[in-house]
């Protein structure tokens, strides 16, 4: 939201939307705001949730598939 928006209209357009207002000015839905000429370094960060949520659901089929034998 612009910063010339006040707290009380952020709220109010947060909860109509359902929606969680960040003041994290960095980041926008998790990724930098602001991408420099090494990108590498930038999506370092989303490279690594996505590679601990892909692990986790290994581990999780694993189980389930130990039950199932």
């Amino acid at each position: 939201m612009s910063s010339n928006t006040s707290e009380g209209d952020r709220r109010l357009v947060s909860s109509i939307l359902g929606v969680k207002y960040s003041n994290d000015r960095e980041r926008y839905l998790g990724l930098p705001n602001i991408i420099g000429r090494n990108k590498k370094i930038s999506f370092q960060i989303l490279k690594n949730k996505l590679k601990k949520r892909i692990k986790s659901y290994n581990v999780g089929f694993y189980v389930k598939e130990a039950r199932r034998s």
